[in-house]
């Protein structure tokens, strides 16, 4: 058995255990669901196989920050129509969609390594973050929401909607996931203001093509997250 297979089998059974733990506590505290559960193992023991704890803590602080988010006025953002069912309880097509793109960028980073795996990573994670401060926060903090469609004024939680103040929290957020990837050496500095603006860049795809109706949302949120990956690894290399 080669080294690197070797390495590889030693790490699976930590990953495997530290995620049923983590899975099945925030089943315990009602942040997912249970097929949120498979899932998020789907998701999270790649991630923490091939990329070990720093890509499984940049992961962490993208589920915990959602999560956290999401209960985060509750009550007003049902009331305005904008609030996640379940109480924001994450299924399988939620941990598919926010982590699938992230989990083929660790398995990427195994099979063909290379700095730029690390990149598309974090912005795919920094991508699904921003999605969700600006659709939880921005009907709490948002005084004028519009479509991207036309800039018209619409009722917060329209698909494809933005605030300013919703924007600038997703901003934040997705500044902080870059942040926590250097900071942990995962990234190099210089990648956090590639890492923010690709997740703005997935984000005004999702916009866009949400104020339009030509995705199913569960398809936005997988597929933007691709786009944040991709303009991420780009912007990269250009700047």
């Amino acid at each position: 058995m080669s080294p690197e297979a070797v390495s590889l089998t030693r790490d699976v059974l930590p990953a495997v255990g530290v995620n049923l733990v983590l899975a099945g506590l925030a089943y315990q505290a009602g942040g997912v669901r249970r097929s949120g559960v498979a899932g998020g193992l789907l998701v999270g023991i790649p991630i923490a196989v091939f990329l070990g704890w720093r890509g499984f803590l940049i992961l962490g602080a993208m589920f915990l920050i959602g999560s956290l988010l999401t209960r985060l006025g509750y009550a007003r953002k049902h009331a305005l129509g904008a609030a996640e069912e379940e109480k924001g309880a994450r299924g399988m097509s939620h941990a598919l969609a926010n982590g699938g793109v992230a989990a083929l960028c660790a398995l990427g980073a195994w099979l063909a390594p290379h700095p730029l795996w690390a990149v598309a990573f974090t912005a795919a994670l920094a991508t699904s973050a921003m999605d969700t401060a600006g659709s939880e926060l921005g009907p709490l903090w948002g005084r004028r929401t519009v479509s991207l469609r036309n800039f018209a004024p619409v009722p917060p939680g329209t698909e494809g909607a933005v605030s300013v103040e919703g924007t600038a929290a997703g901003l934040g957020v997705a500044l902080v996931l870059a942040l926590l990837g250097a900071g942990t050496g995962f990234l190099s500095l210089g990648a956090v203001l590639p890492v923010v603006l690709a997740a703005w860049g997935g984000n005004l795809y999702e916009g866009i093509l949400g104020s339009r109706r030509l995705l199913p949302h569960t398809w936005l949120n997988a597929t933007n997250t691709l786009v944040g990956a991709g303009l991420a690894a780009l912007l990269s290399r250009l700047l």
